[in-house]
C-alpha cells in the first residue's frame, strides 16, 4: 500500500480575524496539556451525494472549513514561541490532498487486525510535532486520503494543548454540519472561548 501525497495547501478563515481577537490566550489546562499532535481518522464509502454537482467532495470540504474556521478561529494559527498564546493572523489550517492505491474494505481489514494500520492516513508531519516547533506547526492538520474504489478518509491532527478530544469532536461534527447542510457564515455558533478567563495561566514552572 502506497500513500501519495497530490497537493498541499492552507485553508484560511473566509473572513479575517477581527484585530482585537489576534491574540487568544491559553488557560491553566492548556498549559499542562500533553504538546503532541493527537490522530483522528474517519473513513466514509464511496459517495456521490454532493450539494453541489459541479464541485467535488474535497471542494465541499475546503469551503465549509474556511467557513467554520471564521468562527473558530484560533484552529487557523500558530502558538506564541513561549507558547503562551495564540497568534491569530489567520495563517490557516494545513490541508493535505492525498490517493492510495488499494479499496477501502481491504484497508479496513487490515486495520481492524493492527488499528495502527489506520494511521498511514494520518498526516505524516505531525509525528515530529513537539515543543520545539510548536510555534512553526499548524495547530491543526487536514488530510483527506481518497481510495480506489471512491472511498475516503478523513483525518485530523490537532495540537492537544489547543484541542481536547471534546473541542475536537465538537469541531468535525459542526464542521460536517456545515459541509452537508450549507450552513452560512453569520449561523455557525458552537463553543466559547472564555477558558482563560475561568482558568487562569498560572506559573508552572
Amino acid at each position: 500500500m502506497e500513500v501519495k501525497i497530490l497537493t498541499i495547501k492552507l485553508i484560511k478563515p473566509s473572513s479575517p480575524t477581527p484585530n482585537y481577537l489576534q491574540n487568544y490566550k491559553l488557560s491553566f489546562f492548556d498549559q499542562i496539556a500533553d504538546e503532541a499532535h493527537l490522530p483522528l481518522v474517519l473513513f466514509y464509502p464511496p459517495c456521490n451525494n454532493y450539494t453541489n454537482n459541479n464541485s467535488t467532495a474535497e471542494d465541499q470540504l475546503e469551503q465549509s472549513l474556511s467557513k467554520t474556521l471564521t468562527h473558530i478561529y484560533p484552529v487557523a494559527d500558530r502558538f506564541t514561541e513561549d507558547n503562551s498564546s495564540i497568534h491569530c493572523a489567520d495563517q490557516g489550517v494545513k490541508f493535505v490532498n492525498a490517493k492510495v492505491n488499494c479499496k477501502l474494505n481491504g484497508f479496513l481489514e487490515k486495520a481492524q487486525k493492527d488499528v495502527n494500520h489506520a494511521l498511514s492516513c494520518w498526516p505524516q508531519d505531525t509525528w515530529d510535532a513537539d515543543e520545539s516547533n510548536l510555534f512553526i506547526t499548524p495547530i491543526s492538520i487536514v488530510q483527506v486520503t481518497k481510495f480506489n474504489c471512491g472511498g475516503m478518509a478523513l483525518s485530523m491532527s490537532p495540537a492537544h494543548t489547543a484541542m481536547d478530544g471534546f473541542t475536537t469532536f465538537t469541531f468535525v461534527h459542526e464542521w460536517s454540519n456545515v459541509c452537508k447542510l450549507g450552513i452560512p457564515i453569520e449561523k455557525i455558533h458552537f463553543l466559547s472561548f472564555n477558558m482563560a478567563k475561568i482558568f487562569p495561566p498560572r506559573d508552572v514552572s
